[in-house]
């Protein structure tokens, strides 16, 4: 994992894809996208809960798309 930097091609998590454990196969839920950013964050708050560190995340731009996807986790992307 130490090589997926910035410019890697990848298959990477899209939860838009997801619906249920019983409806969605796990291969359906990934897609091909490339890497535009690797860091750590050390902590985030949402709705009053903290969460984190995540040493490791990537902010991704999917195939298709302009929008960057941001904070997947770098050991669940699939090498290419």
């Amino acid at each position: 994992m130490n090589e997926i930097l910035p410019g890697y091609r990848c298959l990477v998590f899209d939860s838009r894809r997801y619906i249920n454990d019983k409806e969605t196969p796990i291969e359906v839920t990934f897609r091909l996208a490339t890497v535009v950013n690797r860091y750590g964050s050390l902590m985030e708050e949402i709705g009053g809960h903290k969460f984190g560190p995540y040493p490791d995340l990537v902010d991704v731009i999917f195939d298709g798309e302009e929008k960057v996807s941001r904070a997947h986790f770098t050991q669940f992307i699939k090498e290419l």
